[in-house]
């Protein structure tokens, strides 16, 4: 089965053009052929009138040498076999071929002669002959009966036959040589009328038909900007039109899909953060409400037997100092005692501002001045391990409504904990201010040790310290409540061995129903 479009096309096309051109050569074969056969015989006819016509007079003188002179000449002629006059009896009376002379006909002639009494022409078929006999009646004239040489009775219609015979091999050479010609030509004409046609259907159709399949083979294969070109105005340059609006409707079609399945995944990735983010903060409240109420027993319970310790050690070393001699040895003991209950003292004041909400107080604070004032209180710790303190205010307004108190202690714990980290290397603080059009951020820069990534996650959490002994891990905890309490966030930003950066990010304004957003 043919499954090429061109060779559908072709072969049938091909196959009417060579049936038209072998019923157009025969044809025209055919009628050349009847063509020559009237010619030769139109020819044939003139030259036995002319041969009858000269032979004529001599007859009427008698004069048959002239007449066998006739005869041979018209028997050298181009195209003539033989020239022959036969008597009524069918013997030769003249030929071009004197050796004749006298020879009788045969039966075919004399059945021929009897035929030709009545027929004034005849044509033998050129089938049956390689050439043209022509038999001419001679008859029996006045002049010929009244002649005084050779009087013929009037009664006698046919004095003789005269029969000239003509060759047609070089009319049939020439047909076959105008045949093959033809046949040349005709098969020239269908070789270039064939390529123009393959050529044209190669070129208009094929190409075509082609292109738009390579260009469905990249479509399938998920490539969509293929296009092809149109060049021309009929169906094909249509559907090649077609096909490239097409590509391009299923192009934008899939651009919009995609930009759906991601914006759909973004809103999705937003709605599980924000979930997330809230799971979060639920946990976290209520952990640090536990961790409230456990803070505000615990300091209760602490608070008033510290309290006793710390007055009945005073009261000893009172009545001690009367009593040089135990002086020295219980005023070194009671002083470790004073020592660690003002310590026990600061961790129960540390617990009762954890679990204790302030009174969220909205009132114009400037923080350059918080800032400044927290600075002036710390700056003796850092003059004592050896580190430096350096403060940059503001540029710009630095007033937002908040709680002074609450937003001193945060900084407090923050700028005491950026202390902690840079006092073993005698290191460097920078407290600076930046204010901007709806918050006002603090930044503690410090060039400590950095804090590890795992550790990170867990520097607000309450009790969690890396200080060891010394550390009760409230102080970031509480700071990170203070600026929740104030629609405000912590940012922290570390490389181990690079130091660390805390900023406060305080709005200015704080909205009405602003809940405390929890960080991890």
């Amino acid at each position: 089965m043919l499954k090429s479009l061109a060779a559908r096309l072709l072969l049938p096309l091909l196959a009417v053009m060579t049936l038209g051109y072998a019923v157009l050569a025969y044809s025209e074969a055919t009628s050349r052929r009847q063509d020559w056969a009237a010619i030769l015989q139109s020819f044939a006819e003139r030259t036995t009138t002319l041969v009858a016509n000269a032979t004529h007079h001599e007859m009427l003188l008698n004069r048959k040498d002239l007449v066998q002179l006739t005869l041979q000449r018209v028997g050298s002629s181009t195209g003539v076999t033989s020239a022959r006059i036969y008597d009524p009896e069918g013997r030769v009376a003249f030929s071009s071929r004197p050796e004749e002379a006298a020879r009788s006909a045969s039966g075919r002639r004399r059945a021929g002669f009897a035929m030709t009494v009545t027929a004034a022409r005849a044509l033998d078929d050129l089938k049956e002959s390689p050439g043209i006999v022509l038999r001419h009646p001679i008859p029996n004239t006045p002049a010929c009966s009244t002649a005084s040489c050779h009087a013929h009775p009037p009664e006698k219609a046919v004095l003789g036959i005269l029969e000239v015979r003509m060759s047609t091999e070089d009319f049939l050479r020439r047909e076959r040589r105008s045949a093959d010609t033809r046949l040349l030509v005709t098969a020239t004409l269908m070789l270039l009328v064939g390529s123009a046609v393959i050529f044209f259907v190669r070129r208009f159709v094929r190409r075509p038909v082609l292109a738009l399949q390579a260009g469905a083979r990249e479509v399938a294969e998920g490539n969509l900007d293929v296009r092809i070109p149109v060049t021309r105005d009929d169906e094909l340059g249509q559907l090649a039109a077609a096909f490239n609006q097409m590509t391009s409707e299923i192009d934008k079609n899939r651009r919009e899909l995609t930009a759906w399945s991601a914006e759909l995944e973004e809103r999705v990735a937003t709605k599980s953060e924000e979930i997330a983010r809230v799971q979060r903060h639920q946990l976290e409240v209520e952990k640090l409400a536990s961790l409230g109420k456990l803070a505000a027993v615990v300091a209760h319970e602490l608070n008033n037997p510290l309290g006793g310790i710390l007055t009945y050690a005073k009261l000893v070393e009172r009545k001690l100092a009367r009593d040089e001699a135990l002086a020295e040895d219980v005023g070194r003991y009671l002083g470790t005692i004073q020592s660690e209950s003002v310590r026990c003292g600061n961790i129960v004041r540390n617990l009762l501002s954890f679990a204790r909400r302030g009174q969220n107080r909205r009132e114009p604070v400037h923080l350059d001045a918080v800032v400044q004032r927290t600075t002036m209180l710390v700056q003796h710790t850092f003059d004592l391990s050896g580190a430096t303190l350096t403060y940059h205010p503001s540029e710009g307004d630095d007033v937002l409504l908040g709680d002074e108190g609450e937003l001193q202690q945060a900084l407090l714990a923050l700028i005491l904990n950026a202390a902690e980290a840079v006092a073993p290397t005698h290191g460097a603080v920078d407290v600076s201010v930046v204010a901007h059009e709806d918050s006002v951020d603090v930044r503690i820069r410090d060039n400590g040790e950095g804090i590890q990534p795992d550790i990170r996650p867990h520097i607000f959490e309450p009790f969690f310290s890396t200080k060891g002994a010394g550390g009760t891990g409230i102080g970031l905890a509480v700071a990170h409540g203070i600026a929740q309490r104030h629609a405000g966030r912590i940012e922290v930003e570390s490389e181990p061995g690079q130091g660390a950066t805390f900023s406060l990010c305080l709005p200015r304004h704080r909205p009405d129903d602003a809940e405390p957003e929890e960080q991890p």
